[in-house]
């Protein structure tokens, strides 16, 4: 369960050691996108797709490394996502993983839609802020299967038993929330919440 913080969400925002020194939005290409990383802030503004291994993850992993040795490091994630490929996902928060080693804490904002992947990738910030008409919204997703024998079949059932584990333990770990409490919203497969209900059940620290 995540620890209860006092937030002096102004305070936050005026005194963040950010790295500064990325502008991927000088790229035209880059501007095509809606994931991208400009003036150390990351933005995850559409779905997880490839563009977040190919805009995202290259200068976040640069940023992370320059922030080697520095003091007090915040990166901002600003999200409004409907979610897509969970790998995507994965690929971030095994960067802010490697974030937390080197001390440098994570502060999530959903702006508009946190909805799966999005969902996910909110909780597991440090700090966790939400715009007052934010929604989130969790569910286990699906899995695609390219089986063709029992064997095949039964692997990849693992595969998706573990992954939908993995989901439930995410939650408990970031949130106020029991794993039978997760497991009940999970069955709903599309549980949308508001502000209000995502500051009851810990997914989010403060309302902005």
């Amino acid at each position: 369960m995540k620890k209860d913080v006092n937030i002096d969400t102004a305070q936050l925002l005026s005194n963040m050691n950010v790295i500064k020194t990325m502008d991927s939005g000088s790229s035209v290409e880059d501007r095509k996108s809606n994931n991208y990383v400009r003036n150390g802030r990351v933005y995850i503004l559409g779905d997880f797709d490839d563009s977040i291994s190919k805009f995202v993850i290259p200068d976040l992993n640069e940023m992370i490394s320059e922030a080697s040795g520095q003091r007090d490091v915040t990166i901002p994630f600003y999200i409004n996502s409907d979610g897509g490929d969970a790998s995507q996902l994965q690929s971030l928060l095994s960067l802010i993983g490697i974030a937390h080693q080197m001390g440098i804490r994570i502060m999530t904002f959903v702006l508009g839609n946190a909805y799966s992947c999005g969902s996910l990738l909110a909780v597991c910030g440090d700090v966790r802020l939400m715009g007052k008409g934010a929604r989130h919204m969790m569910h286990l997703g699906e899995i695609g299967s390219g089986s063709k024998t029992y064997e095949q079949l039964k692997r990849n059932n693992k595969d998706a038993k573990d992954f939908f584990d993995d989901t439930v333990r995410m939650y408990v770990d970031h949130t106020k929330m029991t794993e039978k409490q997760v497991k009940e919203i999970l069955k709903d497969d599309m549980y949308w919440m508001d502000a209000k209900q995502c500051l009851k059940l810990g997914l989010c620290d403060s309302i902005v």
